[in-house]
């Protein structure tokens, strides 16, 4: 796969962590969005709690040479509620980051598929966003909600 899959879709999705920083392929999908300005980019990530305010900052550190804020339709992050309300069966709520932690397998990847409300939060709002693709290195925590919103899924490693 390249990034020619990408010229299908005129309205594209971009993970934040681990894709548009600090990814091996960052830089190249940067110059991806410079070179299709036409197309509505929009960033989508967990960012929360004040943190989605500094994807600019943290951009422009990372990458001087990052497309402009400019180039963005927005970002999209998910609600700080949906973030930290998880229902462990017993009325108290679970910070996602310490499941994280928790469901981390000797490999290394996070298997937590079955909280419904977060892994399905990206592939939902991109389809209500009128996002066709999600370009995200999370493929555990995004997979089942592109599949059931009908969001075309990439890893950046297939760019």
């Amino acid at each position: 796969m390249s990034f020619s899959v990408l010229d299908q879709h005129d309205a594209i999705g971009w993970d934040f962590d681990g894709t548009l920083i600090r990814h091996a392929r960052s830089e190249a999908m940067h110059q991806y969005i410079l070179a299709n300005p036409q197309k509505r980019h929009v960033i989508v990530t967990f960012r929360t709690f004040g943190w989605q305010d500094r994807v600019w900052q943290h951009l422009s550190e990372f990458y001087p040479q990052a497309p402009a804020r400019e180039l963005f339709h927005g970002v999209l992050n998910i609600d700080q509620e949906r973030f930290v309300a998880v229902d462990s069966g017993d009325d108290s709520r679970i910070d996602l980051h310490r499941q994280h932690d928790a469901l981390r397998t000797i490999d290394g990847k996070i298997y937590i598929t079955e909280i419904e409300p977060y892994v399905h939060w990206k592939g939902e709002a991109c389809r209500l966003q009128g996002l066709s693709v999600l370009v995200d290195d999370m493929r555990d925590l995004v997979l089942p909600g592109c599949r059931k919103h009908g969001i075309h899924y990439i890893h950046p490693d297939e760019l």
